[in-house]
């Protein structure tokens, strides 16, 4: 593909884009027409998969031939894409067309015909939709309905359900309108396509889903489930004979469907002269077809097996009577729903409630904070109604100047805060002793005029009582917010997700607070309290996983996640899937992990953990900047305060490494103004990216002066500011600052990175001798790790820190040392599914190549390794193989590339491996590889610049006595004394002092 064609096709604009790639407008000049081309992407994971995919939509689509339906042109293949060039569609989506009001009677019946005709003649070709919506419906200027994406359809074939090409647990398809069988896991044929049918013209007549809910599991759910309102109920102008059409169309059996989608366009082709009153005005034909003599009351009986017709004759009588009352019930409806004076509230779905304290009137101090707990979490399996965060409320309490930490939340309060924060409703509750048995209310309070909405209670005759009756409490209040689950009692026992004993649930209650505020050590104890009270108190066990992990000790980290995962049935099913990705990453199963956090974050879109934990793993593990960013704006978005600064500490690193280092420093800075130099690490690394040295370690200092952040880690950050400038001893008199071996037990991942820092300071300044020894100390703790087997974190495995030793070694000439440590981690590393890992195994292996002088085979080794994963290394070592072979064009481009993605350096390998420092340093090493290429080309003004930055950035190496920048100023004077072919006698000198 070149910058403006795609194949034979000139493109114009991209206009929009999806799961499998991108769709570019393009003028066909042969044939001089307009093409939509669908292009896929080639750089994704799952490329496979969806290349199969790609071709089977061309395949199928390329079968039918409608007026209704997206004529495809042509497939072909562009280098590593795949592309379809279908028509041009000029129009609008009906998705557009029904958002700001459904659509009347006649045109929801014109639309409906023509896609009920497109499906019909898929159907006959034998091909199913399976993703029909009205979002894949384009309508044109001439009010012609064309169906899109035909990339779900597939060939009907029983008992295959295509599993193949869903991949990872995914479903392919809409959740709103899949039917009931499929989502059911049974054979579907094309009366699934009836179904998602209905649900089309359901809210193009009503402007509402019959089944969406906030959450994908919810409204899978009600689809199985749920009946829906009938559209004539929703919208009095729809005629009853439509409604009954549509309520067919939904039936969740299919034999009680429609059988044809042919008899389907029929039959609302008769419809199309459909008046308000309900009476149907048939027009002599349609599109040449004469309509049926049928009564108006024709509810396409002939449809329908005989076994089936006596049922529709009781459904025509029964729509019969129903016309009658329906002009009664609408009368009354439209006056009911007429806007009155002090209307009741109208509570919609993720409307915010706000909670007040639970008011504790027994005088037994057990009962204080822990019931709030029990309540907020009945609360918050709601599918429906969205409980504000306690940390908002503390926020919003301390912009009203009080204490959060000491200010009861009573009905007068709440009604303040739900005005100030927005929120619809205030829920309060109360328990009192009666005796031995104990009184519990709620209310739903009016925060507009704080009048009480709704109220109920329970009692529970004993203490071990109260968690059923507070259930029952909650599911009361949800119902009537709404929530058509909550009595369903699919939900887990509160009694069971949280703990019986009301002390380890004061505890747990006090520790989530400290949670939230950051305060992860102050929340070990009262955890620790809480299991110590309940053993089988899972969700404290979870949290406790949580905040060992943030602290650093993975080892108490894994434990207590598998102890929660041990009692997943005690478990909300937001902890279960939170776990769940924990523990699958633990075990080094990174699929399983996305699988479970890409549920938490479908199944609870306010809850950022989802978003952040997907995002995280994208920056760090993937180096995937664009999609990281992606997340993490998107969480944003959901943030409560106290989380803002995490987003965007997280957001700023994505953004840092995608080059765009000011807007980084500018996120960064914002991150620290939400949290008190929090995100310092990160600001540091911005400014370092952007030459701002001084700025940095005053940044370092102040924050090591706060003592919020480790002293090893702000070292490491010393170090790597004062190596960046060519001042290599004082970067060594940091690391030597310290204990090495106090500073493992306090951070052991930087000390390990302060120990491969210093190995490559040693190697840059000619120190052989001292580097081997920091080598030999490194590789023995390796070797060390190595044997434990799951003890180091996720991608930080000591496979990485390995395989960075081998490269050293190999480099350096120490081939033997370097074919050890490969044959001790290549097994484990290709049996693993990290691409890092993989990565990182096969440099080392072209290392060892090119030691050996096998020049071409190192090359292969190495562009396999960037093929699994680009990494600086990768890069690096690369360059440096291809200027020994004497492809200088090829090295050049690889020096450029850490020349320009100098930023990404700062970021890359922050989280996951040892080798930062040498990344920076490389970084930089390459403007000087680079400059040489470029004067040995004859490019001598290039050549020049390139020198000087190098020069001027390392500005201390004159100190250090560095023999790399020795040799850069040397060719450089030469350069501007002679010209560029004075550069050819000192390029032997250049490769020996590298």
């Amino acid at each position: 593909m070149t910058m403006d064609h795609i194949g034979p096709y000139r493109m114009v604009e991209r206009i929009g884009s999806g799961g499998m790639g991108e769709v570019y407008k393009a003028r066909d000049e042969r044939l001089d027409r307009w093409v939509a081309i669908k292009r896929i992407r080639p750089d994704k994971e799952s490329a496979d998969e969806s290349r199969q995919r790609f071709r089977r939509e061309a395949r199928a689509a390329a079968k039918l031939n409608h007026a209704s339906i997206v004529h495809v042109y042509d497939i072909f293949q562009d280098g590593d894409s795949d592309c379809i060039v279908m028509e041009y569609v000029e129009g609008s989506s009906l998705d557009r067309m029904i958002a700001e009001r459904p659509l009347d009677a006649q045109n929801a019946a014109r639309l409906g015909q023509q896609i009920a005709s497109g499906l019909s003649e898929a159907h006959s070709k034998g091909i199913l939709h399976r993703d029909l919506k009205t979002e894949n419906i384009i309508v044109t200027r001439e009010g012609q309905a064309k169906i899109l994406d035909f990339g779900l359809a597939k060939p009907i074939v029983k008992d295959d359900l295509d599993a193949s090409l869903t991949g990872k647990g995914q479903v392919v398809g809409t959740s709103r309108a899949m039917s009931p069988e499929y989502v059911s896991g049974d054979d579907v044929d094309h009366r699934a396509d009836l179904f998602a049918l209905g649900v089309l013209l359901y809210e193009s007549i009503t402007g509402q889903s019959p089944f969406k809910a906030h959450n994908t599991l919810a409204t899978l759910k009600r689809v199985i489930l749920h009946r829906q309102t009938p559209a004539h109920e929703l919208n009095p102008a729809v005629p009853t004979e439509l409604s009954a059409l549509v309520d067919r169309l939904l039936e969740k059996e299919p034999d009680d469907r429609p059988q044809d989608a042919g008899e389907v366009a029929l039959t609302l082709a008769s419809m199309m002269g459909v008046s308000s009153s309900g009476s149907i005005e048939r027009p002599s034909s349609i599109y040449g077809m004469v309509t049926s003599a049928s009564s108006t009351l024709d509810l396409g009986v002939g449809m329908l097996p005989n076994r089936r017709r006596r049922r529709s004759w009781i459904l025509a009588i029964s729509v019969l009577l129903a016309l009658v009352a329906g002009a009664v019930a609408a009368w009354y409806a439209l006056r009911e729903t007429r806007p009155q004076a002090g209307e009741a509230l109208a509570f919609h779905e993720r409307d915010v409630i706000i909670l007040g304290d639970f008011e504790n009137r027994t005088g037994q101090a057990r009962f204080d904070d822990s019931l709030d707990l029990v309540f907020r979490i009945g609360l918050e399996q709601s599918d429906y109604a969205r409980v504000l965060p306690q940390d908002q409320v503390r926020t919003a309490l301390a912009r009203m100047e009080r204490d959060p930490a000491d200010t009861p939340i009573d009905r007068e309060l709440g009604i303040e805060i739900a005005q100030r924060e927005g929120a619809k409703g205030l829920v309060i509750g109360t328990i009192v002793q009666i005796g031995d048995a104990y009184a519990l209310s709620a209310q739903i309070i009016d925060p507009r005029n704080g009048e009480t909405l709704f109220s109920t209670s329970a009692t529970a005759e004993s203490e071990s009582q109260i968690h059923e009756k507070l259930q029952r409490v909650t599911q009361d209040i949800r119902a009537n917010l709404g929530d058509s689950l909550a009595e369903g009692g699919d939900e887990k026992a509160l009694a069971k997700v949280t703990t019986a004993n009301f002390e380890a649930l004061k505890a747990y209650s006090a520790a989530i607070v400290q949670i939230d505020q950051g305060e992860f050590r102050e929340a070990l104890p009262l955890l620790s309290r809480a299991v110590e009270l309940d053993p089988e108190f899972a969700m404290a066990r979870a949290k406790l996983g949580v905040v060992h992990r943030t602290l650093g000790d993975e080892d108490r980290s894994v434990e207590a996640f598998r102890a929660a995962l041990a009692n997943a049935e005690r478990l909300t099913e937001f902890e279960e899937l939170y776990v769940k990705g924990w523990v699958a990453w633990q075990e080094k199963a990174p699929h399983r992990m996305v699988e479970a956090w890409s549920l938490m974050r479908t199944l609870f879109p306010d809850n950022t953990d989802g978003y952040n934990n997907l995002a995280l793993y994208s920056l760090h593990y993937l180096l995937e900047y664009e999609e990281a960013e992606t997340l993490l704006r998107e969480a944003f978005e959901v943030a409560g305060p106290a989380q803002r600064w995490q987003m965007l500490n997280n957001l700023g690193y994505s953004v840092l490494a995608l080059g765009r280092k000011q807007e980084a420093v500018q996120i960064f800075t914002e991150a620290n103004e939400n949290r008190v130099l929090a995100a310092a690490p990160g600001l540091a690394r911005a400014h370092l990216a952007l030459d701002q040295h001084d700025d940095a370690r005053a940044l370092i200092e102040q924050a090591q002066e706060s003592g919020l952040i480790t002293d090893a880690n702000l070292r490491s950050l010393r170090v790597i500011s004062h190596a960046d400038q060519g001042d290599f001893e004082r970067a060594l008199a940091v690391i030597h600052e310290g204990s090495i071996e106090a500073s493992e037990l306090r951070s052991p991942r930087a000390a390990l990175s302060a120990q491969m820092t210093e190995a490559v300071l040693y190697e840059r300044i000619g120190d052989r001798q001292a580097m081997l020894e920091v080598l030999e100390r490194l590789a023995d703790r390796g070797f060390a790790l190595l044997e434990q087997d799951g003890q180091v974190f996720g991608g930080t495995s000591p496979i990485l820190l390995l395989s960075l030793i081998g490269k050293l070694y190999a480099r350096n000439g120490e081939v033997e040392r370097a074919q050890l440590i490969l044959n001790r981690i290549e097994p484990q590393a290709n049996e693993a599914p990290f691409a890092m890992w993989r990565s990182a195994v096969r440099i080392l292996e072209g290392e060892i190549a090119a030691a050996e002088g096998d020049w071409d085979r190192a090359g292969q080794i190495l562009r396999n390794a960037l093929s699994v994963l680009e990494t600086f290394q990768g890069h690096e070592s690369l360059a440096r193989v291809e200027r020994r072979a004497g492809n200088l064009d090829e090295a050049a481009s690889h020096d450029a590339w850490m020349v320009e993605q100098r930023a990404r350096a700062f970021v890359e390998c922050q989280e996951t491996c040892y080798g930062q420092s040498l990344s920076v340093l490389d970084s930089t090493q390459a403007h000087a590889d680079l400059a040489a290429s470029y004067a040995e080309q004859g490019r001598r003004e290039d050549a020049i610049a390139l020198y000087k930055q190098y020069i001027d950035r390392w500005s201390f190496a004159v100190t250090s006595q560095l023999p790399a920048w020795e040799v850069a100023r040397e060719a450089l004077r030469e350069l501007q004394r002679r010209g560029a072919s004075a550069y050819t006698d000192l390029a032997g000198e250049r490769q020996q002092g590298r």
